[in-house]
């Protein structure tokens, strides 16, 4: 697997903006980028500007080392000279070898085979899986299919959608709903995905069920599914005073999605009872999610403004200073994205200043702590082991080690509490063991 990260330009609008790209799909290393590529989720922008989507004509290699396929995808669309083919085939060839080790750089790797369209990859992946020819065609008119029926789904087009449907109907059957269904996940999955997607996905899927009467049995379950119903039982048993809180902790998870599974489960009630309780939570929820999405959009509003102040401030120190107070999460959640977005577009100039704001907020944070909280603040930014070890050292010096390993577990605790991600966890743990290793030994 080899990620990019490039500036585009949009054929459409003519606006640059930011994407990640592969030219080197390896699925032996990352096997969940096969199931992801032949679902059109890879190589597949859309533009943040006017919202075209399309597939890039870009050259790439696809490579299976379990089945010994090394496809060579160059566009026909291109239409480069013979030279610059043979070039571009040679250098994927090489940057595919030079990342396996030199007992799995086989023969099967002098020879790739050249595919012009991304049909034609396609097809030659799942022939190499044993998939017949006849099924790959009728899996590919599927594909067809589905993707009209979503652009109908995505243009609010019912009438049109609903004749779609009915002259396909027969088509439409378990291995259809597998790949919608499929399609669902992967979208939701992906970290910038457009809610506007998958709205249009879960809508599709449920016109498709109503429509067609279709059973249980013809429609493959979601995978996150059983999460959803993890949390909805969270949240049916949760103390009223406490559920406001759940919402914020869970409001990633309370997505379109949610509210449809909820929707079902309302429906499908066994008692009138069960119904009227479900129906009760469905509009606290739908309330509270509002309210924390409104409040969040004015954050986000109020970040913009506070950034730009600093930004247009002739001393940045001092403005940062003067506004500290005034500085929440959003601002810094924003302050980072911009950061993120100016190191991926290369302008140098812009990602020093946001880590300079960046910094500056951090400092003054820090020196408003105390001092222990300080110092684990300090542990978790010291990457080397020693320096860690040298750092508990002197503060075993002022502060007792039980203390100090107490006050570790606490935070711990909170962090896993919050949601925080496991490497942040990890980090924790690891200095939580190396101060009761250093504090056994007598410091």
């Amino acid at each position: 697997m080899s990620a990019q990260h490039t500036t585009i330009t949009c054929p459409q609008c003519r606006q640059p903006f930011a994407a990640t790209v592969y030219d080197v799909i390896d699925v032996g290393q990352n096997p969940a980028l096969k199931e992801a590529f032949l679902e059109g989720q890879v190589n597949t922008v859309t533009c943040p500007h006017c919202g075209m989507q399309g597939m890039l004509a870009i050259p790439f290699a696809y490579h299976d080392p379990q089945k010994e396929l090394l496809l060579i995808y160059l566009p026909a669309e291109l239409n480069l000279p013979m030279p610059e083919e043979e070039k571009i085939i040679g250098d994927l060839t090489r940057k595919v070898m030079n990342s396996l080790p030199a007992d799995q750089q086989k023969a099967y790797l002098l020879n790739p085979k050249r595919m012009m369209t991304i049909q034609s990859l396609i097809h030659a992946i799942l022939e190499a899986d044993g998939v017949d020819r006849k099924e790959l065609e009728r899996q590919t008119q599927l594909l067809q299919l589905l993707l009209e029926m979503i652009d109908k789904a995505r243009a609010g087009d019912e009438e049109a959608l609903h004749q779609l449907i009915d002259a396909n109907k027969e088509k439409i059957d378990y291995t259809f709903m597998l790949m919608l269904s499929n399609m669902i996940q992967t979208t939701v999955e992906q970290e910038d995905h457009e809610e506007e997607m998958v709205q249009a996905l879960h809508g599709l899927r449920e016109t498709l069920i109503e429509r067609l009467n279709l059973s249980p049995a013809d429609v493959p379950k979601l995978g996150y599914e059983a999460m959803y119903d993890d949390v909805l039982a969270m949240l049916r048993e949760a103390d009223p005073g406490r559920l406001q809180a759940l919402v914020a902790a869970n409001r990633p998870i309370l997505d379109y999605g949610f509210f449809l599974h909820l929707t079902e489960k309302i429906e499908s009630a066994t008692s009138e009872e069960e119904r009227a309780e479900l129906l009760t939570l469905r509009d606290a929820l739908v309330k509270l999610t509002d309210e924390m999405d409104a409040e969040a959009k004015q954050a986000v509003e109020r970040a913009a403004r506070q950034l730009e102040e600093i930004l247009q401030a002739e001393d940045i120190d001092k403005a940062v200073e003067e506004r500290f107070q005034d500085l929440d999460e959003a601002f810094l959640v924003l302050l980072s994205a911009n950061l993120q977005a100016a190191k991926e577009q290369k302008r140098e100039d812009v990602a020093a200043l946001m880590e300079r704001i960046y910094q500056k907020v951090v400092s003054l944070a820090e020196s408003r702590l105390p001092p222990e909280m300080q110092l684990i603040n300090q542990l978790l930014r010291t990457p080397s082991a020693e320096e860690r070890a040298a750092l508990l050292r002197n503060a075993f010096q002022t502060y007792p080690p039980d203390h100090l390993i107490n006050l570790l577990e606490t935070l711990f605790h909170d962090a896993e509490q919050q949601g925080v991600t496991p490497r942040v966890l990890q980090q924790i743990e690891t200095i939580i063991q190396e101060a009761k290793a250093l504090a056994g030994e007598g410091a």
